[in-house]
């Protein structure tokens, strides 16, 4: 009798592992709203969804009945952390990360969802913590106004025209202080998927895109680049500097069945992709060329045409396809229907159509805008020969671009001073490269008031922020050195980088 039950307890616990490991990915969502009403309407919130964004889309996921203010939601995560919001209010959603955990979205006011907390899960916390930095930088930048208050004479406090520079020079530091707090709140926090979606939302569009790739995404662990949110940061920094020989940035597509196809999928081939559109005659006028292309890769399962359309509506796209019998085992035709708004227009810099580009098997660019003869002459010659892969060079250690400046001259024991401690700063031995950015940067900003920060950041920072953050930092120096040349330097010189963009 006790051997049965003993078996039978065993067969218990054999159906319950795969529950079990169903259930790995389970998640809850619980919310509680101090007030249920609409912000612009008289009347309560009775229902709530919790969408994720597919495709730069709103999906819906599920949908939860508000009761006593508070709402419930249960499911399976998805395989990697992303971005949800709850809506159902008419004044935002609230935020939050989905993945597996009990989470909770801590008590807020339906007026103002977007003030929302999500925590519970690492992700959420780890996110959550980020939010919070805003309020620290607020609290910071009170403080800072204060002291500069107290620094200054009552002849300038009493008079806005004068104190005024003053402090729109802090305020503009104050914006670049709440970075440098990001910085470093990101660093403690980057072994985490939350990482991530920092990197999207606040950091990525103060460096230019060769930094942030050779600092901050090499910095993060390797189990992170297969997150979705880390292939479309390196998908963009590779559309900032495309060209022959840089890496083809990847993409996904549905093809004629519907299936999913992603560039990636084709590498150790030679791929031609062909962007165009059955509206479009110039397009049509390349087909031939494009059959001639596959003919002379008759023989070999090393060359593929992936047609990518541009059309919008389905039965368009598919009549063009069969009427034009645009057919073969190595042409492949995908398409998202969202005409210009589709993915590939902003990744390949498409500005009209056709727009080819020759890829190969390694994934990196040979060419763009073959056509013609050309074309057919290009395929022809790279499959009479053996491909020669690139040699992948070790991972050298960031040497970040700077500017070649003159020798610093300090005009006051105390500049003297100023300079001394920033060198000493840049010669500290073990830190990241991330920890030396964030604590140069800080200490300019300390020092906003000494001709050497200028200098400083026209040497280290001029060539790797992006212009709109070099800008800033050109608004964010004390009036009291803006006859120093080392400060008029840095100004022109940021002042000449817009005009040549403005141009």
């Amino acid at each position: 009798m006790k051997k049965k039950k003993i078996m039978l307890l065993a067969l218990g616990i054999m159906g319950v592992l795969p529950l079990m490991a169903q259930g790995s990915r389970h998640f809850t969502i619980d919310g509680e709203m101090t007030r249920d009403s609409m912000r612009y309407e008289p009347k309560a919130i009775q229902k709530v969804y919790l969408k994720h964004i597919v495709n730069g889309e709103e999906v819906l996921l599920d949908s939860a009945i508000v009761k006593n203010r508070r709402f419930h939601f249960e499911g399976t995560a998805p395989e990697f952390t992303e971005a949800a919001m709850i809506t159902g209010f008419d004044n935002g959603a609230v935020q939050l990360l989905l993945e597996p955990g009990n989470i909770k979205v801590l008590p807020f006011d339906a007026n103002f969802p977007t003030g929302a907390k999500a925590e519970g899960t690492t992700n959420n916390d780890i996110f959550k913590g980020y939010v919070l930095l805003h309020g620290k930088n607020a609290d910071d930048a009170k403080r800072n106004i204060d002291n500069l208050r107290k620094s200054l004479p009552d002849s300038i406090i009493k008079d806005d025209m004068k104190y005024m520079p003053y402090h729109s020079a802090m305020f503009n530091a104050n914006g670049v202080y709440y970075k440098v707090d990001v910085m470093d709140y990101f660093l403690k926090h980057i072994d985490s998927e939350a990482a991530l979606f920092i990197l999207k939302y606040d950091l990525y569009y103060m460096y230019k895109p060769q930094v942030l790739h050779d600092v901050f995404m090499k910095a993060m662990p390797e189990r992170l680049h297969e997150h979705p949110i880390y292939k479309e940061l390196a998908n963009q920094l590779l559309t900032n500097q495309m060209g022959e020989g840089s890496a083809a940035p990847d993409f996904s597509a549905k093809g004629l069945d519907g299936k999913s196809l992603s560039l990636s999928q084709l590498k150790g081939k030679f791929v031609f992709l062909d962007i165009w559109a059955s509206w479009c005659a110039p397009c049509r006028r390349e087909i031939p060329f494009v059959k001639q292309a596959l003919a002379e890769a008759a023989s070999s399962d090393n060359f593929k045409v992936l047609s990518y359309s541009i059309d919008s509506k389905k039965n368009e796209w598919v009549n063009c396809i069969n009427k034009n019998q645009m057919t073969d085992k190595n042409w492949i035709h995908v398409s998202t229907l969202k005409g210009w708004g589709s993915d590939i227009v902003r990744l390949y810099n498409v500005r009209g159509v056709p727009h080819t580009v020759l890829i190969d098997p390694q994934g990196n660019i040979v060419k763009f805008n073959l056509r013609g003869e050309e074309l057919v002459k290009t395929v022809k010659d790279i499959l009479s020969k053996p491909f020669k892969a690139k040699k992948v060079t070790a991972n050298k250690e960031v040497e970040l671009p700077t500017v070649e400046m003159p020798k610093y001259v300090a005009s006051t024991d105390a500049d003297k001073k100023v300079a001394a401690e920033y060198e000493k700063i840049a010669k500290q031995k073990g830190l990241s490269p991330i920890s030396m950015l964030e604590n140069k940067l800080k200490f300019i900003l300390d020092h906003n008031n000494s001709s050497f920060a200028p200098y400083a950041l026209e040497r280290d920072f001029f060539n790797i922020l992006d212009k709109a953050y070099n800008q800033r930092l050109s608004n964010a120096f004390s009036p009291d050195i803006q006859d120093s040349p080392y400060y008029k330097s840095y100004v022109n010189k940021v002042a000449a980088l817009l005009e040549d963009d403005d141009k």
